[in-house]
């Protein structure tokens, strides 16, 4: 598997609804290769991610730049949670100069510029170890 990418990733991590082992989580998240240099992480509970998406949007609207984002059922399956990402969808919309696209044309664009020669992605072997992760590997009992 390969992962291409000329930019440092942000994911912006949604809770609540269901209980979960907080501390293990966000510790597997720190632990993960390549965290901090590769990719940092962003906690927030719902719904103050709805605010969260409009921020993250408009700075990136206002530098030219790139915002993808992927709704979990549980955001988007909810009648009050998807009323929020209309709105969203609407104020995104109003900015203009916006492209909502799935992601097979997203993919046919990017392949269109690499054919093309105008960009050219780094590329990344993945995974970043070639032996088991000591603290990933369950012992043989």
């Amino acid at each position: 598997m390969v992962i291409r990418s000329d930019i440092k990733r942000n994911v912006l991590v949604v809770t609540k609804g269901h209980p979960f082992d907080r501390g293990a989580f966000f510790a597997m998240l720190d632990a993960l290769p390549g965290q901090g240099e590769q990719y940092t992480w962003t906690h927030v509970e719902h719904p103050a991610a709805t605010a969260l998406f409009r921020e993250e949007f408009d700075a990136a609207w206002e530098q030219g730049g790139l915002w993808i984002t992927i709704w979990h059922p549980f955001v988007s399956g909810r009648l009050g949670r998807a009323a929020a990402i209309v709105r969203l969808i609407e104020h995104m919309q109003a900015k203009g100069g916006v492209w909502f696209a799935p992601l097979a044309e997203v993919a046919a664009h990017v392949h269109g510029l690499i054919e093309s020669g105008a960009w050219t992605p780094r590329v990344e072997t993945v995974p970043f170890w070639e032996n088991p992760v000591p603290q990933l590997v369950r012992p043989v009992l």
